[in-house]
């Protein structure tokens, strides 16, 4: 027989079309795990994408939250210094005044506890994370520990807003 005019026999062609069935077979397979990376590599992009931004959404409320309550805790130190000076006058008249400034400021703490703004518990052992020294005093208590508490400080949801400012015990 002459090479020229010889044709594949039908047993060569499905050889043949078998290879090339595989070969794209296998480029199939590649492709579809390429793309099934890829599908999961962008879920999870958009997974971590959705945290991110509620983590931020939650730390810009309560940064915001934390500068208006901040503001808030100069009236309420205010209104407990004014009270503190009204329970030293003894008149009918200004007990009624100081019955009203305290029924105030109880429900000014209220409604900042309902925020998650509460007082940091009063304590005679300096935390450095709770209290800002600002003096030291002569004391018969041990040094570093706190003599008295010049300005109360406050958390917010756990968190300190604003730290109590007190005077600590000389070494």
């Amino acid at each position: 027989m002459d090479d020229a005019n010889h044709k594949n026999t039908p047993v060569q062609e499905s050889v043949e079309s078998s290879s090339t069935i595989q070969q794209e077979l296998t480029q199939c397979r590649t492709q579809l795990q390429m793309f099934k990376e890829d599908y999961l590599r962008s879920r999870a992009d958009f997974e971590n994408y959705k945290k991110r931004v509620e983590r931020d959404s939650t730390q810009v409320y309560r940064l915001a939250l934390s500068s208006i309550f901040k503001d808030l805790l100069a009236i309420i130190d205010d209104l407990e210094r004014g009270l503190t000076y009204a329970t030293t006058v003894t008149s009918a008249e200004s007990r009624s005044i100081v019955e009203g400034l305290q029924l105030t400021a109880e429900q000014f703490k209220k409604v900042l506890a309902k925020y998650g703004v509460t007082p940091i518990q009063e304590s005679s052992v300096f935390d450095p994370s709770l209290h800002e020294a600002v003096m030291e005093v002569q004391s018969d208590k041990p040094a570093g520990s706190i003599v008295q508490i010049l300005q109360k400080g406050y958390m917010i949801q756990g968190q300190v807003l604003r730290p109590a400012k007190v005077s600590i015990a000389k070494s």
